[in-house]
């Protein structure tokens, strides 16, 4: 490929190659073609390494400036450069390009295809010089170059955007911007808007007289009552105004920030809603107000409502199509019933306090418990000094929203008044609540012609009756196949001895019919007038003939058994008195057992024939049969004057012992009815959670009679997770006033709550009832008997009352309603250990700071 050399002409002192010409010799002959002259008179267009690029090209030698390092790098670049007519030249398509490094030289090419030809712009100027020419950073050369161009410069149509400036704070309610819109409506001239920089969430008021005064008071009721103070506030003044606050320039809207930009919408909803004529913008403001709070805003990626609440608004679509807003997931909370607490600081509290209060609060009762209920016509009565506190028993129907009950008669008669929960405790009865009875099932019954011989033995006590069922083996020995007891309700533990013998043996048969039914067993029995009863029937009651009349029922033989042991054990401690008395193995027990019996007896001895147990001062006597344990209990409580537990168990630990003797002293005591009757003692029960788990989970209103000059009620709602409250003087308390405050003040500015609770009055029916029935949410209804069950909206009823009361007659402000609910958002409240501002904004409140 021909290149600059081969195009060199020849000189006078060269021949033409002869035939001798050396194939091997180089072709190229290095000749020094750059500018000739005298040092200093350089007229080519390269300056420093690229100089040096050019004289390497011209002499292929190593130029005298360069070290050898980078004379290799120089050489190895050389390959896209080449000479052409002693100028540098770069490699390139289609054409080669020239290199021109001097900056005189690049700034009249500059000037002569950019400003020469019409000031094209940087794209075409650049276009222009790539294709002629080539220097380093070629492209930032040439836009600097138009950049810098003073016509392109003062002729450019564009106007530059600059970064915005930052108008609004890094906390919500740091920045309160506020700015006038006019409407010209009728009956609704000015809208004046008050905004948070930060999260956009808003506030409006309709004006028709625009006047400093009405802009204060509606900045302090609305905004610095509710949220308190901002750390800094943003309105646009004239020139002449001395404010002390950050002003906007009336020739820049844009520098007061989002609330400017919120205007058009506010004003377009407006419009649409309330019509051509703009009657109804009063009507229609609250739910624009609203709209806007929960629409998302492209500043943060989230709506006010997000921000300052931390959760999304809940609207009604939600509560109706159940999305996961609308989804009461307390009533599904069994999902989450076996996830384990956390075990953080949170977790060790909660463990803590319920550790230290299980013994003062008890667990809600169950449906079908007996209860006692708590006389409260003593407590206005005197000389009723022997009459019972506690009436009952009565069953637990049900427990009511709120936490109340609902109690019933033994016969199923259900009271007409409800209890609260500390007018109700449990009752403890001596036999239990009902038949209850507990089985130890050994072997199974074998049926059939082969079977061995079946026996029922049944004794009664005046609590209880037990029996043991047997089955002959090949061998003719009884084993023992199933025991059975069972309980008797207290008014059966009162039976005489024969018919408590004879109910015992009906329970007892009518517990084995599956087992017993069309089998013949023999039926053992300690009692003679049982077996007179039974064979030869001669009642005096219809209880006792129906009970005769099921036991006639099965086939069997009545046997008389003697009962011959007459002390005071049975079981294992029998086994332990006839080892002690005879120094031998009982035949019921294996050696491993008797091993175990034998170590043990070293804490006994008998005495008199009856067993002892060591003890200092005195040995005790071992009792062990049930029926003379409560003999004992019974001649040391009722009839040493019901002393109570301690006395009770140190009476009784003096003379006798069995095993978890305490335990059978608490609960004899526990269940004596006299006590329970007179116990002065009100159980406190644990909180039923009127609250929700969420923020604006459930709201509870009630109203509160203040009485006083131009402000005779005030109605109250309170959020009942976070205490938020909101408050309004009413001078007729109606439903439809009170409608109108929830829609108003509560709806429009927080959304739906997924339930409402409310007392009984009549300012809660009528138009109220009809819009909670008509919204998709539930409507409660507290009872009258349990204040409490109100939740927190009763309780904030002393501070707010409190507040009016200190604030009414100092002028402190002009109207003292937003002073009083102002501060109930600032103490911590004690179910969440957070003020109301912490639990929905996030955040404490500046106040005077």
């Amino acid at each position: 490929m021909p290149d600059g050399l081969s195009r060199r002409p020849m000189e006078d002192d060269e021949s033409i190659p002869d035939a001798d010409f050396d194939e091997d010799a180089p072709l190229i002959h290095p000749r020094y073609v750059g500018a000739s002259g005298a040092q200093g008179e350089y007229t080519g267009f390269q300056e420093g390494y690229w100089r040096m690029m050019e004289s390497f090209l011209a002499t292929l030698s190593k130029p005298k400036e360069m070290n050898a390092k980078d004379f290799r790098a120089l050489k190895r670049r050389s390959a896209e450069f080449f000479l052409q007519s002693g100028r540098l030249m770069k490699r390139g398509s289609p054409l080669p390009k020239i290199v021109v490094t001097i900056p005189a030289k690049q700034d009249e090419i500059l000037n002569q295809l950019h400003e020469s030809l019409g000031h094209r712009g940087t794209t075409e100027t650049y276009r222009r010089v790539a294709e002629r020419f080539w220097w380093p950073s070629l492209k930032q050369a040439v836009v600097k170059w138009c950049q810098s161009c003073d016509a392109c410069q003062k002729r450019d149509l564009r106007r530059p955007q600059e970064v915005h400036y930052p108008t609004g704070e890094s906390t919500v309610f740091g920045r309160v911007s506020m700015d006038a819109v006019h409407l010209k409506a009728s009956g609704a001239k000015y809208l004046i808007v008050a905004r948070d920089d930060f999260s956009g969430w808003v506030e409006a008021k309709i004006l028709n007289n625009l006047t400093s005064e009405a802009v204060a008071t509606f900045l302090q009721e609305h905004w610095t009552m509710r949220y308190g103070l901002a750390q800094s506030y943003s309105t646009d003044v004239d020139r002449n105004s001395a404010a002390r606050w950050p002003t906007c320039c009336g020739h820049f809207p844009g520098t007061i920030g989002m609330v400017e930009r919120g205007h058009g919408p506010l004003k377009a909803a407006l419009v649409k809603l309330a019509g051509e004529s703009g009657k109804n913008c009063r009507k229609f403001l609250p739910l624009v107000l609203f709209a806007d709070r929960i629409s998302t805003k492209r500043t943060t990626g989230y709506s006010p409502f997000e921000l300052v609440f931390g959760q999304r608004a809940v609207l009604p679509l939600d509560l109706e199509m159940e999305s996961f807003l609308g989804v009461d997931w307390e009533s599904r909370g069994n999902a989450w019933q076996g996830v384990p607490e956390d075990d953080g600081i949170e977790g060790e509290s909660v463990r803590y306090w319920e550790e230290r209060r299980a013994g003062h609060q008890r667990e809600p009762f169950k449906t079908g418990e007996l209860v006692l209920a708590y006389n409260r016509s003593l407590e206005v009565q005197w000389g009723q000094l022997f009459a019972h506190r506690w009436n009952g028993p009565y069953r637990v129907v049900k427990q009511v929203q709120g936490g109340s009950y609902v109690l019933a008669e033994l016969d199923g008669t259900e009271l007409k008044r409800r209890f609260s929960a500390d007018q109700v405790k449990r009752y403890f009865s001596r036999g239990g609540t009902g038949e209850q009875s507990k089985d130890i099932v050994l072997v199974k019954i074998e049926y059939g012609p082969d079977a061995g011989k079946i026996k029922l033995a049944v004794d009664s006590s005046f609590h209880t009756a037990g029996a043991v069922l047997t089955q002959q083996d090949s061998n003719g020995l009884d084993c023992p196949a199933l025991y059975k007891s069972i309980l008797f309700l207290d008014v059966k533990s009162h039976y005489s001895q024969p018919k408590l013998e004879l109910c015992g043996v009906a329970r007892i048969l009518k517990k084995l019919q599956t087992v017993l039914w069309g089998q013949h067993f023999e039926l053992q029995v300690d009692a003679i007038s049982l077996i007179q009863m039974i064979n030869s029937p001669s009642l005096p009651n219809t209880p006792m003939t129906r009970w005769v009349a099921f036991i006639q029922l099965f086939s069997f033989n009545i046997v008389h058994r003697l009962g011959e042991y007459t002390g005071f054990q049975e079981g294992y401690w029998r086994m332990m008195e006839s080892f002690l008395a005879t120094l031998s193995k009982p035949k019921e027990m294996n050696a491993k057992d008797f091993r175990a019996l034998k170590r043990r007896s070293a804490e006994f001895f008998l005495q008199s024939g009856r067993l002892m147990k060591r003890g200092s001062p005195l040995p005790k006597i071992v009792v062990t049969i049930p029926a003379k344990q409560d003999e004992i209990l019974n001649q040391l409580h009722e009839g040493l004057g019901h002393r109570g537990t301690t006395e009770t168990y140190r009476s009784v630990a003096e003379r006798f012992w069995w095993p978890s003797l305490k335990q059978a002293v608490a609960k004899w005591c526990q269940s004596c009815d006299a006590c329970q009757k007179r116990d002065l003692r009100r159980p406190q029960e644990v909180h039923y959670p009127t609250g929700e788990s969420t923020v604006f989970g459930r709201v509870s209103m009630d109203a509160v009679h203040l009485k006083a000059s131009g402000a005779k009620y005030l109605i109250v709602a309170r959020d009942n997770f976070s205490g938020w409250v909101e408050a309004k003087i009413l001078n007729n308390l109606t439903s439809e006033a009170v409608a109108t405050f929830l829609q108003e003040h509560w709806t429009m500015r927080y959304g739906l709550a997924q339930s409402y609770l409310t007392n009984g009055g009549s300012e809660f029916g009528g138009a109220l009832a009809d819009m909670l029935r008509a919204l998709p949410g539930h409507h409660f209804v507290s009872t009258p008997y349990y204040p409490k069950s109100q939740g927190m909206v009763e309780r904030g009823h002393g501070p707010l009352k409190a507040a009016l009361v200190k604030l009414a007659d100092p002028p402190f402000f002009p109207r003292p309603i937003p002073g009083g609910h102002f501060p109930t958002f600032s103490p911590p409240t004690t179910a969440a250990a957070w003020h109301g501002r912490s639990s929905t904004a996030g955040g404490s409140q500046q106040w005077l700071e």
